[in-house]
């Protein structure tokens, strides 16, 4: 981490983000859309994971969108590539020692909703860890106890619905995401059983 976070220090310059955005699967043209753009690819970050999947480029883009000053993360390791939950662990302690205070991931996934049909945008307000996998298992001492009663900040939440009716006219549709572990996809059975838990997406 440490190496990584020098390295990013030295490319950036005097940039200093405090916004992180993790692109996931289908979001990989945003990172075209950063401005001034300094590009770093995962493999020169040690505390970065290989890629292997199809729409994620494993390149870190620094620069603008908008106003503001961001790093924009090409790509994530998915836990159904290794069977571990680790696999940014590192990449979000290199972020954390940059100096990045909020971080957002975007992802693709099958709506469990009908009125939110195929291209609809959902703010994650909670989840259901369905898997029973956590990154913090092997860490020690009691940081390793995360309270999950906010994981996704009320703040940033609001903030997100502000900019989305300001942009569209109307707010977002919010709900609870399911993480299951793929790769393959659900069976009917399935998508009953979490739609019965409360699960949005």
């Amino acid at each position: 981490t440490g190496a990584s976070a020098a390295l990013l220090r030295q490319r950036l310059g005097a940039r200093q983000p405090r916004i992180a955005v993790l692109l996931g699967s289908g979001w990989g043209p945003l990172a075209e859309q950063v401005q001034d753009a300094v590009s770093v690819p995962y493999s020169d970050l040690p505390a970065f994971p290989v890629l292997a999947i199809g729409g994620h480029a494993g390149v870190l883009k620094a620069g603008r969108l908008g106003a503001q000053e961001v790093l924009v993360l090409a790509g994530r390791k998915h836990s159904y590539e290794t069977g571990a939950a680790d696999g940014m662990k590192g990449v979000i302690r290199t972020l954390a020692a940059l100096g990045v205070q909020v971080l957002v991931q975007t992802n693709a996934a099958g709506s469990l909703d009908a009125t939110m049909p195929p291209g609809s945008v959902m703010l994650i307000e909670d989840h259901l860890n369905v898997v029973q996998m956590s990154p913090l298992v092997g860490e020690k001492g009691d940081s390793r106890f995360v309270d999950m009663g906010a994981a996704y900040c009320p703040t940033l939440r609001a903030q997100a619905q502000v900019a989305a009716v300001a942009a569209t006219g109307q707010a977002m549709p919010h709900g609870v995401y399911a993480w299951v572990l793929g790769p393959q996809f659900e069976t009917p059975a399935e998508i009953r059983m979490l739609q019965r838990l409360g699960a949005q997406a």
